[in-house]
């Protein structure tokens, strides 16, 4: 356990040395609060060393490959840190079911819209449709993301 601790500090002091001139967009766009949030919260989800080590060493790669800040947007190091970012992403999501905040209203709004219409077209008023749409897809992205909150499922 101890050691578990201490590579999540290493690697955390690494992120952070690599990203400390980054402005907060840039920040953002390259996931550092993302792989910090898991560091810190990965160790309760995994329950085996063989899942413990694959973690590992995903997260470790993805450090490895954090791109220099003074390269360009679209230099293909920072295309392939982004594209690997996203792997990362859909790991975490798939293996042990972990979102990012707004996760869910950012799928159910557009499916909402898409609910309303008909409703709209029932009515005789697209217009109208669309703010029902709305409404159903914010609750129930909400209502989702409230519940992997308490589950603690949230980076």
């Amino acid at each position: 356990m101890e050691n578990e601790q201490q590579w999540r500090a290493e690697q955390s002091l690494l992120l952070e040395q690599k990203a400390q001139n980054l402005s907060a967009a840039q920040r953002t766009l390259l996931g550092v609060d993302y792989i910090n949030g898991a560091l810190k919260l990965m160790p309760e989800k995994i329950q085996n060393t063989a899942d413990w080590e694959e973690f590992k060493f995903e997260t470790a790669k993805l450090i490895g490959e954090f791109p220099a800040d003074d390269e360009d947007k679209r230099s293909p190091a920072k295309k392939a840190y982004q594209m690997n970012l996203s792997l990362y992403k859909n790991y975490l999501m798939k293996k042990y079911n972990i979102v990012t905040s707004g996760h869910y209203i950012g799928i159910w709004l557009p499916l909402g819209i898409s609910i309303g219409l008909p409703f709209g077209l029932i009515f005789k008023n697209i217009a109208l449709g669309i703010p029902i749409g709305l409404a159903i897809g914010t609750a129930i992205g909400s209502y989702l993301n409230a519940q992997a909150k308490k589950e603690n499922r949230v980076i």
